[in-house]
């Protein structure tokens, strides 16, 4: 889709469309890295993390402290609109939204209990894409 059929928005001179593409000045499409981006703001070089700019264009506010920004597939550098939500952050850390945070769900944990007869800690570490101290805390019970 090309950017004309997109509706545009505007922060701080900035276009932006709810694809996430955000364009400068100048027309240069500015580019995402860890979730961030680097904005020149009233002057200053400022580094944002891209999906509240994208939200914030197209909402027309900035988010409230009271408010969290949840990337629905986990991965901070798609800033797509239809990727962001927005949650109270109260509801967001009490846990009933949060699941997906935790590295090692309950079942993943049960599977490490089973092969931690068999593997070392750093093997399972490995297999699990984590740090040794974190298999340490599913061994313990502490996680």
């Amino acid at each position: 889709m090309e950017q004309n059929e997109l509706e545009v928005y505007e922060y701080n001179g900035y276009s932006i469309t709810k694809d996430g593409t955000v364009r400068n000045q100048n027309g240069k499409v500015m580019s995402v890295s860890d979730g961030q981006i680097s904005l020149t703001i009233h002057g200053k070089k400022r580094r944002r993390l891209a999906g509240r700019i994208v939200w914030a264009a197209i909402n027309g506010r900035e988010l409230t402290a009271k408010e969290v920004l949840v990337y629905r597939d986990g991965n901070r550098d798609n800033i797509s609109y239809d990727n962001l939500e927005v949650l109270q952050r109260k509801k967001y850390f009490s846990g009933c939204e949060w699941p997906t945070l935790r590295k090692l769900n309950k079942e993943k944990q049960r599977e490490i209990l089973v092969k931690s007869d068999r593997l070392s800690i750093q093997e399972l570490a490995a297999e699990y894409k984590c740090c040794d101290q974190t298999i340490r805390k599913v061994l313990r019970g502490t996680y």
